[in-house]
Order: C-alpha cells, then sequence, then structure tokens
C-alpha cells in the first residue's frame, strides 16, 4: 500500500499572436488554480516582447502572480512537448501546429489589441 506513484502532470501550451494578454492570462491562471495537475506554458506566434500592463493589473488585483512570466514565441520543442496546445490565435489549430501527439483546442477568443 506503501507505493504511490506520483502523477504525471498534463503539459498544456497556452498559444495567441503575440503572446501579450490571452496566453498570458490562461498560462498563470493555469498555474495559480490547476498548479496539482496542469504544467503551464505560453507562447505567441509573433511575440511582442511585453505582457500588456493590464494583464499584469488584473491579475494582480485577484492575487495570481505572473512575475516570471514573458512574452516568447512558440517553439517547437513547447509543441512537442506539450499534451494539449490551447491555440487562441485565430488560425485553425490544425494549420498552425505540427502534426504530433498534442491534442488541439481553437477556442474563439477576440484579439485584445
Amino acid at each position: 500500500m506503501g507505493n504511490n506513484p506520483k502523477k504525471r502532470k498534463t503539459r498544456v501550451l497556452f498559444v495567441c499572436i503575440g503572446n501579450a494578454c490571452r496566453s498570458q492570462l490562461a498560462e498563470a491562471l493555469a498555474k495559480h488554480m490547476a498548479f496539482d495537475v496542469i504544467e503551464s506554458s505560453s507562447g505567441g506566434l509573433s511575440p511582442l516582447g511585453s505582457i500588456a500592463p493590464l494583464v499584469e493589473k488584473v491579475l494582480e488585483e485577484r492575487g495570481v502572480p505572473c512575475e516570471d512570466q514573458h512574452s516568447k514565441a512558440v517553439s517547437a520543442a513547447a509543441c512537442k512537448n506539450a499534451d494539449i496546445i490551447v491555440n487562441m490565435s485565430g488560425a485553425r489549430g490544425d494549420r498552425v501546429f505540427p502534426k504530433g501527439r498534442a491534442a488541439i483546442e481553437d477556442w474563439a477568443m477576440d484579439d485584445p489589441y
């Protein structure tokens, strides 16, 4: 009875265009609210290089840390390592991401910019 192998967390990659708003919010919220079951990351198809100040303010108001996050490009390695890719870019995920083991979910979300 003493053996209880540690269950691997589901690796979720949140993607949008600039990696400045939508995917940053999703990554931070997943890290904060589902840290025990999700290993979250994010990236942008065309990263802006910074997180929108309003995103940081909204997260801060809700007690969700985001100090360690930064705007970055989606890497091939991140796509390869993900179990699930949550695509908020507006383009169909099956046309954007390489076919692999990751399930791709397209979330229709307006670009705040």
